[in-house]
């Protein structure tokens, strides 16, 4: 009877230390989804690509171009979706200033930001001066390598 017992005891035991790992290792499979695959700062220009559904090309420089998830992309100041990332109080010559731009793309230079408005598909000039956002650009946790 003893030995029944000492088998019992041995099954459970193992039975609860199985549990435990595939628990645990479930939470590592879960929290790795998390981690940047291939990091990029689009400091220089990002465009949506419309050709590819969820894809936009960051460019980090003028000859680092890198294809990455939409959905990954955020702002680099406080982290909001690229959906809702803006320029501020931006100009257009011969229209009012916009106070909002939504950018399908952007270009950044030395004193300003161009940025496409997604709405109006016009491009306007947007000050780094005229607004503390308007230094901002995109950061993409999902791109090729």
């Amino acid at each position: 009877m003893s030995f029944m017992n000492w088998l019992q005891r041995t099954y459970i035991s193992l039975a609860v230390l199985t549990l435990i790992i595939s628990l645990h290792s479930d939470q590592v499979i879960a929290d790795s989804s998390l981690v940047p695959v291939n990091q990029q700062s689009c400091t220089s220009h990002f465009d949506r690509d419309h050709t590819w559904p969820n894809k936009v090309w960051c460019w980090s420089g003028e000859h680092s171009k890198h294809y990455c998830d939409e959905d990954s992309c955020i702002s680099s100041v406080n982290g909001e979706s690229w959906h809702d990332f803006t320029f501020l109080n931006c100009h257009h010559k011969g229209l009012p200033v916009k106070k909002l731009v939504y950018p399908e793309h952007y270009h950044r230079y030395p004193n300003l930001v161009s940025a496409l408005d997604r709405a109006s598909q016009t491009w306007y000039d947007c000050d780094y001066s005229a607004a503390y956002f308007n230094n901002a650009y995109i950061v993409c946790n999902q791109c090729d390598f």
